[in-house]
């Protein structure tokens, strides 16, 4: 019995942007509770005051969207916020969005505040842009948002990853290749000719800058993902209704393989479950993409050790291996010490931090987020940074990588397969 696997989802976190050493992230308050230093008016006449340490939005009539923004640009950051929803108001919070200077317009993604029975807070909108790009479709997310109480709103922006999570709910996954960096804005919507005031609140504006190696944000807060769906966005390698186009065998890492067909993907999928099974002494697949910075979900599963084969690496010993180069650890290892060699281990580098693995037969989730080796050239600067989640549990949290490991692929600044 062999090890099987399914739902594979992967996003690129940063390609185009040159990566950077990991520095010391700290919470930084956008609002001192007195004052509204450092933030700007843009757009529409709606008006913006202090009270009781709240930031308090209110409407007036015959004016376009107004927002309240900083007076700088972020780009990759934890932002967290809580706000005070009117009952029919429509607001939101942009990031990394900009103005146009000719008509004073702010545009970019917007983290929506919707009241209304359509329940779409904390979905992603690109204001005066390209419309909705994430609406909440699940009834686990509409249901988050609370009427007449404060709300806690998380954003999480790396790369091209965003997530947006409200009252502890995640809502929002989404990869998009938009902009990078912008102001943040507190948004007033027009109301038309409607002379009612009507005001929202925001308080406890903080946000926490997030260096290009630090992606291990985009895990926080996330437990059982086992049957999660890929972010909008992601490239999808392996799901229900997919075959194996997206992958190749490179026979050239096995030798052999030469007796067994080589060139020829030794894997069975099934069509409906997106369940991929090796067989008999099938190889590694890589993915025939090749990629640089990353975040990686895959579901697995592993049998149980036998008589004939007591050893937790004869049973069901596999793993994922990060651009061909470095592998985590997949076998049976329920219940056993944390060990490089076991599951969750950085194949003979580093053990797991805790043995998070389930019991043999039952389907399990690696979480991985990897930030590639920086090169001068041929010359190493910086090594590999990599975190992950295994069944919810972190076991690597901001680990370098000094070299490739096992049987992998040496090292070097060309992106490589997810394998």
């Amino acid at each position: 019995m062999t090890e099987t696997m399914r739902h594979l989802f992967l996003t690129v976190i940063c390609m185009a942007v040159p990566l950077q050493a990991a520095e010391t992230s700290a919470w930084k308050s956008l609002f001192d509770g007195k004052t509204l230093e450092g933030w700007e008016q843009h757009g529409g006449k709606a008006t913006y005051a202090v009270e009781d340490s709240v930031i308090v939005g209110t409407s007036a009539p015959n004016t376009p969207n107004t927002f309240l923004c900083t007076d700088r640009e972020y780009g990759d950051f934890v932002l967290e916020y809580e706000y005070f929803p009117h009952p029919t108001l429509n607001c939101g919070v942009q990031f990394r969005s900009q103005f146009r200077e000719k008509n004073d317009r702010v545009w970019g993604y917007q983290c929506e505040i919707d009241p209304s029975d359509r329940k779409w807070s904390a979905g992603i909108y690109h204001e005066a842009g390209r419309g909705w790009l994430y609406p909440v479709e699940s009834a686990e997310a509409q249901a988050a948002f609370k009427p007449g109480v404060w709300n806690a709103v998380r954003i999480v922006c790396h790369g091209t990853n965003i997530q947006t999570t409200l009252n502890g709910v995640r809502v929002s996954e989404l990869v998009d290749d938009g902009e990078r960096k912008g102001i943040i804005g507190l948004q007033v919507h027009g109301v038309g000719d409607n002379k009612t005031p009507m005001s929202i609140k925001w308080r406890n504006l903080r946000i926490m800058e997030l260096a290009a190696a630090d992606a291990s944000a985009l895990l926080e807060g996330s437990t059982n993902t086992l049957g999660q769906k890929a972010p909008r966005g992601a490239d999808v390698l392996l799901a229900p209704g997919m075959d194996l186009a997206a992958w190749q065998l490179r026979p050239e890492k096995v030798p052999w393989m030469s007796k067994y067909e080589a060139g020829n993907l030794q894997w069975s999928v099934d069509n409906e479950s997106g369940v991929a099974v090796p067989l008999a002494k099938a190889g590694s697949m890589d993915s025939k993409k090749a990629y640089g910075a990353q975040r990686i979900h895959v579901e697995f599963r592993t049998p149980p050790m036998t008589d004939a084969e007591p050893r937790p690496e004869a049973s069901g010993n596999s793993g994922i291996y990060l651009q061909g180069r470095y592998e985590l650890q997949i076998c049976n290892s329920y219940g056993l010490d944390p060990a490089d060699n076991l599951c969750g281990g950085l194949y003979r580098l580093r053990a797991p931090d805790v043995n998070a693995a389930s019991k043999p037969n039952e389907w399990q989730t690696y979480d991985i987020v990897f930030t590639p080796a920086r090169y001068d050239g041929d010359r190493k600067i910086a090594n590999a940074i990599f975190s992950a989640k295994l069944n919810g549990q972190w076991i690597h949290r901001n680990v370098e990588i000094s070299g490739a490991t096992g049987s992998g692929d040496k090292a070097t600044a060309a992106p490589g397969p997810a394998a």
